[in-house]
């Protein structure tokens, strides 16, 4: 793991998402890529693919919060 990429909160494994930790600059294009198809109607496999990507960036943010307390 770089220096630049978070754990994976345990959390999110107990929900039974357990993503590969994602770096910042990731974390940064998958925040873009999620607000540029959000102005788009979503068919099924765009859904699934923004429902991913919420968990994903809700576990990096969960990870830098658990980061920033300890």
């Amino acid at each position: 793991m770089g220096s630049d990429e978070m754990p994976v909160p345990a959390e999110a494994a107990a929900l039974g998402f357990t993503p590969a930790p994602i770096s910042e600059i990731d974390y940064h294009l998958l925040v873009a890529e999620f607000d540029m198809l959000w102005s788009r109607r979503p068919d099924v496999g765009l859904r699934e693919r923004m429902d991913q990507m919420m968990r994903l960036i809700s576990a990096f943010e969960e990870s830098r919060r658990i980061a920033s307390s300890a």
